[in-house]
């Protein structure tokens, strides 16, 4: 993965000037069409892929500096969940991992895997009602 940028502080001062564009004290409406949006921000960031961004959030100098923009972005989403119509919303949060359940403590990656094994009886099934025997 090629690097970006020259420290944590350029990514997240370029992350900042990013967000000033959208800078306004005026509440969120259903007709903004000038809102920050992840896509956005990664294009302006330089990067090609969200998988590209993602790496980024997953390891090295700049994962602390990307997991914050994310965030951001996640807040700016959030904030319109209060509108009249917030399912873009709804659909944007939700590809971003949000879901209808809340998440309580702390995420373990080592988490134990459950494996189930489905062991027949014995007796077969039966095809039709007259092999059925009572």
């Amino acid at each position: 993965m090629p690097v970006k940028f020259s420290s944590s502080a350029a990514f997240q001062q370029r992350v900042d000037n990013y967000f000033l564009q959208f800078c306004t004290d005026a509440p969120p409406s259903n007709k903004k069409a000038d809102s920050p949006t992840f896509c956005g921000m990664i294009i302006y960031l330089g990067f090609t892929s969200r998988e590209e961004f993602a790496l980024y959030e997953q390891q090295g100098r700049f994962a602390e500096a990307a997991r914050k923009a994310r965030l951001q972005i996640e807040a700016e989403y959030e904030k319109l969940l209060h509108l009249s119509s917030p399912t873009g919303a709804v659909f944007a949060l939700r590809s971003m991992g949000w879901g209808g359940e809340q998440q309580i403590g702390p995420i373990s990656i080592n988490q134990p895997v459950l494996q189930i094994e489905i062991q027949g009886t014995g007796a077969l099934p039966a095809n039709n009602e007259r092999e059925v025997e009572l």
